[in-house]
């Protein structure tokens, strides 16, 4: 992951049911999320082999931080 053109931070996170997750990741501009994007849209036969399924992935933009 850290060599993903753009990427800025990646934030993986545990959830009450241990077989679910939530990702999030950052990139320095819109280019390259939705390049990122299409990669792991793409590869959905790899994940359904690994025993990962993705839910959901969406493209928003980041209004503030803290």
């Amino acid at each position: 992951m850290s060599q993903l053109p753009g990427l800025t931070k990646g934030y993986w996170s545990d959830y009450e049911d241990p077989a679910r997750s939530h990702t999030f990741i950052v990139f320095s501009e819109l280019d390259a999320a939705v390049a990122f994007a299409d990669s792991v849209r793409g590869n959905a036969e790899n994940q359904t082999r690994s025993g990962v399924r993705n839910i959901s992935l969406d493209i928003v933009a980041v209004k503030a931080t803290t």
